[in-house]
């Protein structure tokens, strides 16, 4: 029998540059729809969007069968969630932005164990002027 596999967090080759991501929907089935998914049958619970070179970038969407599990509440009170990974979705950047109602990226440079705290807050004008 084969080993379970899980979504895990996002990589990229060296990673130098390390964080997380947040993001908003913008309403029920939007998501899938952009992404040619059923919404009718199918909740899109999990994305995993990588940007690299040229204008299209691999999607892989972790789906489940809405029939499996009805309501948000069902999801959240499962200890774990079997999905399906859908992969080789094709979009544009500005598509991937496009979907979600507000979208939040933060990294930082990979350090070992440092935090970085906020010496002082200033905009680009002050920064550059002195």
């Amino acid at each position: 029998m084969n080993e379970p596999r899980y979504v895990e967090k996002a990589t990229t080759q060296h990673e130098d540059w390390v964080g997380s991501a947040a993001a908003d929907n913008p309403q029920e089935g939007v998501v899938e729809e952009a992404l040619g998914i059923d919404p009718n049958r199918y909740a899109v619970v999990g994305l995993s969007l990588f940007a690299g070179w040229g204008d299209f970038h691999p999607v892989t969407a972790y789906v489940v069968d809405r029939g499996d599990l009805p309501d948000r509440a069902a999801l959240e009170a499962a200890a774990e969630v079997p999905v399906l990974e859908v992969t080789d979705l094709q979009m544009t950047s500005a598509e991937m932005l496009a979907v979600m109602k507000q979208f939040s990226i933060r990294i930082t440079v990979r350090l070992a164990n440092q935090r970085l705290r906020i010496e002082r807050s200033l905009s680009y004008s002050e920064f550059a002027g002195g």
